[in-house]
């Protein structure tokens, strides 16, 4: 390589490489030629032998792959069965459950519309609903009107405090807000006391009153029946003809005695 200034190194590798390759395919191809040989020789030998093992193999690879559809349809045909029946009985219980669903809530419906009928025909419901009722219409207005002089007694007392800069036009101007805000608080509170404490007095007087208590309007009807039932006063002419029957009789009576 020093002489060569290097070029040999190449040089030889490419002529070692090529000699290795002549060589190694020389003794490969000496080597697959026997073996080849060899072991086609042996398979002509044994040609019927192995004919028959491809043959068996066939009818086995044939067989297992009837088989393997043998099964797989009778695996589709029970599992189709399978969701037949299922849906079958699916639609079967829905039937059932929309039925029984029906059926109960025909009953609940009846049962609240007899609820309901028993708690509009009790007295004691009744009652506690029109004192509920004139409670909160009473105290209601009370409560509205009381609100509404307060609460503008209150604004126009406010608006007095301004009034110098406003020239009195916060008086009138405060007495409204504030009377409107008083009237809406006492209509509230006032109904809304009258409304619970009207219905707790109805009820209870009620319950208290047993058998003998009488419905308010079943009470107001028969006093307006016994008014229209009442004969009516007697006319003039009528006391003119009694008065006169009765001087006759009397004058009768005398003639008798004498």
């Amino acid at each position: 390589a020093v002489l060569t200034f290097g070029l040999s190194i190449p040089a030889g590798a490419a002529a070692g490489g090529t000699l290795g390759t002549g060589i190694g395919a020389l003794y490969s191809g000496t080597i697959g030629l026997l073996g080849g040989a060899v072991a086609g020789g042996a398979m002509y030998e044994q040609r019927g032998d192995l004919w028959q093992g491809a043959a068996r193999a066939r009818i086995c690879l044939t067989d297992s792959a009837l088989r393997a559809t043998g099964y797989a349809l009778e695996i589709a045909s029970c599992g189709k069965a399978s969701a037949v029946e299922v849906l079958v009985r699916a639609r079967a219980t829905s039937a059932d459950t929309a039925a029984a669903a029906r059926t109960l809530a025909a009953v609940k419906a009846a049962e609240l519309g007899s609820n309901a009928q028993a708690a509009v025909s009790d007295r004691k419901i009744q009652a506690a609903a029109m004192s509920a009722a004139g409670g909160a219409i009473t105290l209601g207005t009370s409560g509205g009107a009381i609100g509404l002089l307060i609460g503008s007694a209150t604004g126009a007392a406010w608006g007095v405090i301004p009034a110098l800069l406003t020239c009195g036009m916060s008086i009138p101007v405060c007495a409204t807000v504030v009377g409107a805000a008083g009237l809406c608080a006492g209509a509230t509170a006032g109904g809304a006391v009258g409304l619970i404490g009207g219905g707790a007095v109805g009820y209870g007087a009620c319950a208290l009153a047993g058998e003998d208590f009488q419905n308010p309007v079943d009470l107001i009807r028969g006093k307006a029946a016994a008014l229209v039932r009442r004969p009516s006063a007697p006319s003039s002419d009528d006391a003119v003809a009694v008065a006169s029957a009765a001087s006759a009789g009397d004058a009768a009576a005398a003639a008798r005695r004498g």
